[in-house]
């Protein structure tokens, strides 16, 4: 997976620099601003950061702890690098379609790897969308299974059943169980994938306020609790630009948990 990863960063970021090589007239035309498309697209970049969270269920096993710090900020950094270099690509690149058609990703790297980028998007696309879900449901499953422990009950003692060699298999189990049913409401058109990931990106957020706010409580007076205010003010206003359904739920289940645990 690192491989995989690493190797696509590295095509977009060459391909972008050698797009933004080519151009000769850097100027952009600055769209009518519309708040509603500008906090969407807010959303959408969330997901550039969304990982880090799920691997830190993974941090038991990393034996020099100062190595997740450092992983953190080479991430960061690289990711910010990337992210910079496609924008400006996207932005000022001379596309041939681009007065005629929306956006598309492969026109990154038609110019380096031409008939074969097709294949070659298709092919890293299906890849990395197996291996981030594997990644997902890894760390989800060690969270839930840590959860389990904690409590008995019928569910609980379904999720905590693991295997001689510490694989959270109840748990797996159990999110196997909802991806199938999860499925099959697309299948059916119950659910769609604009529906999904609205749902993501309200808990993801939702799950990264939480996060602050230990911060806040934790650290006391220094850069980081103050760094931790603005972080808590900037996503939860991002988290407004969600759809309205998932905020009540989200809201319901904030008031659920804390009289439940006053």
């Amino acid at each position: 997976m690192l491989i995989v990863s690493s190797t696509v960063a590295i095509i977009f970021l060459i391909s972008s620099i050698y797009i933004l090589s080519q151009i000769d007239d850097f100027s952009i035309v600055v769209p009518q601003f519309d708040v509603q498309k500008f906090g969407y697209s807010f959303l959408i970049i969330f997901w550039s950061i969304v990982g880090w969270e799920v691997i830190g269920n993974y941090s038991n096993d990393v034996k020099e702890t100062k190595t997740i710090k450092y992983a953190v900020i080479f991430s960061a950094i690289s990711v910010s690098v990337i992210y910079s270099f496609i924008a400006l690509a996207v932005c000022f690149g001379d596309f041939a379609l681009k007065e005629v058609e929306s956006f598309k990703l492969v026109w990154l790297i038609e110019p380096i790897f031409g008939q074969y980028s097709d294949f070659l998007l298709a092919i890293v696309s299906l890849i990395l969308c197996i291996g981030t879900l594997i990644l997902f449901v890894g760390g989800v499953a060690r969270l839930i299974f840590a959860l389990s422990e904690k409590k008995t009950n019928f569910i609980t003692m379904k999720t905590a059943k693991k295997l001689k060699n510490g694989t959270p298999i109840g748990a797996l189990n159990v999110l196997s169980f909802i991806y199938v049913v999860t499925l099959y409401l697309v299948y059916i058109d119950i659910l769609t994938l604009d529906n999904l990931v609205a749902f993501a990106d309200g808990f993801f957020i939702s799950n990264a306020i939480i996060g602050l706010v230990t911060a806040i409580i934790l650290f006391e007076k220094s850069f980081l609790r103050y760094a931790a205010f603005v972080l808590t003010f900037l996503f939860a206003s991002i988290l407004l630009f969600s759809n309205i359904y998932i905020l009540c739920i989200i809201l319901v289940l904030f008031l659920f948990t804390y009289f439940k645990n006053r």
